[in-house]
């Protein structure tokens, strides 16, 4: 009962807030939402980086085996009102979220170890795990943001490619972060927290990555 209430209460506050900006903050979440932001990230950088078959290899790992099961779940989920919407602004119902997020990127991760030549991705993985380990952690205190955390944790790391493009990320997310807040997602800690925890992930990658 509790669920259907707080569902009903995010899909009467979308459908009623009609302003310019309440719309505009949705349309930036959409933008800004980790099942996004880390595929397209992700099959750039690889394709950059690698021959086809093998930037397509990484592509495929990252978005079939994260980004499509935890697209389908959460879908499934948010219809069947087990989760209050899509991005799951519930903290509780994130208990339950993370284990399977964790799991799918151990399995990649893994798949990436043995794959030749995948170094830095390998890397790049293990600090991602190690990001959503510390938030499911950090979730049994508080709901940390990780719209916030994800697209910091790629700004940080999009550094040692192009600062230029590093610096537009940033950009976003601080727009990112403050559609949050408009959207009444999280609060200013929460975004805060997600922050600290992408900020220090990308810094961790990128000096091993060195």
């Amino acid at each position: 009962m509790p669920n259907l209430l707080l569902a009903s209460s995010y899909q009467e506050m979308d459908k009623e807030n009609t302003s310019v900006l309440y719309k505009t903050a949705r349309f930036a979440s959409v933008l800004g939402h980790p099942l996004l932001t880390l595929p397209v990230f992700t099959t750039l950088l690889a394709f950059n980086l690698f021959a086809p078959y093998k930037a397509a290899w990484v592509s495929l790992l990252i978005i079939g085996f994260i980004v499509v099961p935890v697209t389908i779940r959460n879908y499934i989920k948010t219809k069947r009102n087990e989760y209050t919407n899509f991005d799951i602004s519930d903290r509780q119902q994130r208990q339950s979220f993370y284990p399977f997020v964790i799991a799918l990127t151990t399995l990649v991760t893994t798949l990436l170890y043995f794959t030749p030549g995948t170094g830095s991705f390998f890397t790049g993985t293990c600090i991602l795990l190690a990001l959503l380990i510390a938030s499911a952690l950090i979730n049994r205190v508080i709901k940390c943001s990780l719209h916030t955390s994800a697209s910091i944790y790629l700004a940080t790391v999009l550094w040692q490619f192009s600062i230029t493009g590093s610096i537009a990320m940033f950009i976003f997310t601080i727009v990112i972060a403050t559609s949050r807040l408009i959207l009444k997602r999280h609060t200013t800690i929460e975004i805060l927290t997600g922050a600290a925890t992408g900020f220090i992930a990308g810094i961790t990658n990128n000096y091993f990555q060195k």
